[in-house]
């Protein structure tokens, strides 16, 4: 049981640190302009806190994560707040299930659909998303 745990951890752990920081990343980019990239800002992130790991800063990479999930905490809250309020119509909890087999596995493998951020059959594998004009 121990060895399925181990592989398990070891198998996610890279798609959690990955998505983490590449949403880092983007929060890092939308708060100080376009100047620098997402990949860019992900290296960045990557190579402070590898550094800090190195050099046994533990305590301030803690109290760094410990800022961030204030922030995020508090402006996700905020953002749900302002969006509740900016719509008229009651929010809707029905359930909607995948329709296509590659939107099913994109839902198992990440916890959500992927029409949920505008994309759509090849779209999620060409990174690209849907205008309304398609």
């Amino acid at each position: 049981m121990l060895i399925l745990y181990f592989i398990i951890t070891f198998t996610t752990m890279f798609t959690i640190q990955t998505a983490a920081t590449i949403v880092t990343a983007g929060i890092a980019s939308c708060l100080f302009g376009d100047f620098i990239s997402t990949e860019l800002w992900t290296i960045i992130m990557l190579f402070i806190c590898a550094l800090n790991l190195i050099k046994g800063k533990y305590r301030l990479l803690d109290q760094l994560m410990r800022v961030i999930v204030i922030t995020l905490t508090i402006s996700m809250v905020v953002a749900v707040f302002l969006a509740l309020n900016a719509n008229d119509q009651p929010p809707s909890f029905t359930e909607t299930l995948p329709k296509t087999l590659l939107k099913l596995a994109f839902n198992c493998f990440y916890g959500l659909d992927a029409s949920t951020f505008g994309y759509s059959g090849m779209a999620i594998t060409l990174g690209t998303r849907k205008t309304k004009s398609q």
